[in-house]
């Protein structure tokens, strides 16, 4: 049995339309700049944005005069303990107090709920946040971002 040939140049259209219908949606957040004086100096936007085949998220954060900052968002991960332990009985096993117990291994790595971006401006500035997420390495899930630009301003994110 044969089966019908497609075109290379089909396949070569098809594939950008896949991997767009896999793209995660951008996560939007707003915030507040609090100004040098330390009064509010207005409203921040941020974005980030995930697309298949990137390791990292990118963001995007605009300040209201307009400064735009760019980066990768890189998740924390930790290390567990690697070990094996075992149960003395008091209530482990089939028997109480006999001395059955169970074996656990630990292994990781695991990601945590923190990450963190540095953000290059297109004036020069750089920004730094310290990201939390409400599920462990997913941006999707919303969190908070608290960001520093070099200049001294502080940005509070929610997204």
């Amino acid at each position: 049995m044969r089966f019908p040939r497609f075109p290379a140049a089909a396949l070569v259209l098809l594939a950008p339309l896949a991997l767009a219908a896999c793209a995660s949606p951008p996560v939007q957040g707003t915030g507040v700049v609090t100004g040098l004086n330390g009064q509010p100096a207005g409203q921040a936007v941020m974005t980030v944005e995930q697309d298949v085949g990137w390791p990292t998220p990118l963001a995007f954060v605009t300040l209201p005069d307009g400064e735009q900052f760019r980066g990768k968002v890189i998740h924390e991960r930790t290390e567990p303990e690697a070990g094996f332990a075992l149960g003395t009985g008091f209530g482990w096993g089939s028997r109480r107090g006999v001395g059955y117990g169970t074996g656990v291994l630990f292994e990781g790595p695991e990601r945590t709920s923190r990450a963190g971006a540095l953000l290059i401006g297109d004036r020069g500035r750089s920004m730094t946040c310290d990201i939390r997420t409400a599920a462990p390495g997913r941006i999707s899930s919303g969190g908070y971002a608290d960001c520093k630009v070099s200049d001294g301003r502080v940005v509070a994110l929610q997204f």
